[in-house]
């Protein structure tokens, strides 16, 4: 990490919502993700996520970012490189531990930690270091985190508190009355949404209200380049 800036926002988001629910879409949707340009760094297992340089060996992955970095530098060339290989308490942790050393508080990076509950072996254990340092630290060089999961009882606390941005799809009972007390509102609107419904908590835009926003399913198959967010140039 270099160049600190304690001035930049926390836009850190959180997704929650159960398989089908629509968090990639979410991600692909939101507003606030970056046009062409950016630096995108992403966790992504599952391989969700379209328009990548997808790597499985976190190796091969770590170089081919800093070789992404420099080339940004140099030309302002953006990248969207994905670590889709295996999923663990230790290799997650080495890659959070990894991210830190690219960000830079001149300039934005943004993180995608997919589906966070298979980082941390399904238990809601206490935040992993480097984890925890990423989500305490990265705000002040320039990281924008956004993490999904489907299972938000096994994820650590401090992933919830340092999200300043929430957005909560289709739930169970169990996570709507967890959530809802945050949100303002009764945890009966959240039970009631269904597939790609989410309602978003988001202090800084709305206050202590709780907007909801129904999404229309995209398929990034037919999404024009000009329209696809945090791609490479």
């Amino acid at each position: 990490m270099q160049n600190k800036n304690t001035k930049r926002p926390n836009r850190n988001t959180l997704y929650i919502a159960l398989s089908g629910g629509g968090k990639s879409q979410a991600l692909l949707q939101n507003a606030e993700m970056p046009g062409q340009g950016a630096r995108v760094l992403l966790f992504d297992p599952n391989e969700d996520h379209p328009w990548c340089s997808r790597f499985d060996d976190l190796g091969k992955y770590k170089r081919a970012a800093v070789a992404a970095c420099k080339q940004w530098y140099k030309a302002g060339r953006g990248f969207r490189i994905a670590y889709t290989g295996q999923q663990s308490p230790e290799i997650h942790a080495k890659w959070c531990e990894f991210i830190l050393t690219l960000l830079d508080g001149n300039h934005e990076t943004w993180i995608i930690d997919e589906e966070l509950s298979g980082s941390y072996g399904n238990s809601s254990a206490k935040a992993e270091y480097y984890h925890a340092v990423l989500m305490n630290q990265a705000r002040k060089y320039g990281g924008i985190y956004h993490g999904t999961t489907q299972k938000p009882a096994e994820i650590p606390k401090t992933v919830y508190d340092q999200c300043a941005v929430w957005w909560i799809g289709q739930v169970g009972v169990s996570t709507a009355r967890r959530v809802a007390e945050e949100m303002f509102i009764d945890y009966s609107v959240l039970i009631d949404q269904t597939e790609l419904h989410f309602t978003i908590k988001d202090r800084k835009k709305y206050g202590r209200e709780a907007m909801p926003t129904q999404l229309n399913y995209k398929d990034p198959e037919t999404v024009t380049r000009a329209q696809r967010p945090h791609i490479v140039n």
